[in-house]
C-alpha cells in the first residue's frame, strides 16, 4: 500500500499500471488525495471492517511540481524562515499537509463509519500517518517506514503534547543505517524497530556518527541517504520476511504492543 502511494499518484514515481491497482484481498477505495497541481497525496484501502490510509512520502525530484511542493512542505515543517523561490506558486492551504491529511482522514472515516483505521506511509508519509493517528486518538494506529522527527510537528501543528501519547500507538521501522533514524531519535511519539543491515552502506559510518546529528548537506550523508532511505530498499526488507532485530519505546506513556502487534 505504501508502494502504491508512490506509483499510483502523480509525481516522479507514477506508473501507469498502478492507476487502478490494489493489494491482494483489499479493495482500493475511490476516495483518494491526488491533486494534479501538487499537494498531499494519499490512497485508501479496506477489507471488511479494516481499513488503511497510505500517505505518500517525499518526491525527491524538485524539477517537477510534485517534488517542489514536497520540498516546500519539508521546509515549512522544519520551521525554515526562508523557503525556496518556487514555493511562491503554492497556496498556504496546499502546503499545509498536516491539515490536509487530517481532513482526508476525517472524510474517509465519515464515508466508512464502521471501519477501524491503520495509517501508514514512508518518510513524509510516515510523519503524516503518525500525526493523524495521534489526533484521531483511541482506536487508531500508525505503522510507518523511516519517519523524520514527528514530535516537533505534533507539538507545533496540533494542540497535543507528544510526550503524553500512548507509547505503542505508533511504530516506525528503520534500516539501522538510515540517517533519518538518527535525526528522529527521541523525537517520535511512539516506538521504533530497527533492521540490522550488512554490509554497511557506503557513506553511512561517517554520516551516522556526525555530531550533533547527520549533516544531510554533506556528500557522505547524501550517499548514505540514497543507499538506505528510499522506499524500494524498505520494501526489500519487508519482503525478506526478516523481523527487525530490536524495538523500543521512544516516548509517550505505557500501553500494550498496539501497532507493533501488526508487524511483530
Amino acid at each position: 500500500m505504501a508502494k502504491l502511494s508512490y506509483t499510483a499518484t502523480w509525481g516522479s514515481y507514477h506508473e501507469d499500471y498502478a492507476d487502478n491497482a490494489t493489494v491482494a484481498n483489499w479493495i482500493r477505495s475511490s476516495i483518494q488525495a491526488n491533486p494534479l497541481e501538487g499537494g498531499m497525496r494519499a490512497l485508501t484501502f479496506y477489507q471488511g471492517r479494516r481499513g488503511v490510509i497510505a500517505f505518500r512520502g517525499t518526491d525527491l525530484n524538485v524539477s517537477g511540481i510534485s517534488g517542489q511542493a514536497d520540498r516546500c512542505v519539508a521546509e515549512v515543517l522544519e520551521g525554515q524562515a526562508t523557503l525556496d523561490d518556487f514555493c511562491g506558486q503554492f497556496s498556504i492551504r496546499t502546503l499545509d499537509y498536516v491539515a490536509r491529511a487530517l481532513e482526508f482522514a476525517d472524510a474517509t472515516a465519515t464515508a466508512h463509519p464502521d471501519v477501524e483505521w491503520l495509517y501508514t506511509g514512508h518518510s513524509l508519509g510516515a510523519l503524516l500517518a503518525q500525526v493523524v493517528a495521534a489526533v484521531r486518538g483511541t482506536g487508531t494506529l500508525a505503522l510507518g517506514f523511516s519517519a523524520p522527527p514527528v514530535a516537533p510537528v505534533i507539538r507545533n501543528h496540533t494542540s497535543l503534547d507528544p510526550t503524553t501519547l500512548p507509547a505503542w500507538q505508533a511504530l516506525t521501522l528503520y534500516n539501522e543505517w538510515d540517517p533519518l533514524r538518527y535525526e528522529a531519535k527521541g523525537q517520535l511519539p511512539g516506538a521504533s524497530c530497527v533492521w540490522t543491515v550488512q554490509p554497511e552502506p557506503a557513506g553511512c559510518q561517517e554520516c551516522d556518527t556526525f555530531e550533533p546529528g547527520p549533516n544531510m548537506s554533506s556528500p557522505t550523508c547524501r550517499e548514505c541517504f540514497l543507499n538506505t532511505h528510499v522506499f524500494a530498499l524498505y520494501l526489500g526488507l519487508v519482503r525478506s520476511r526478516r523481523r527487525p532485530e530490536s524495538c523500543g519505546q521512544e516516548a509517550g506513556g505505557e500501553g500494550g504492543q498496539g501497532a507493533a502487534a501488526l508487524f511483530l
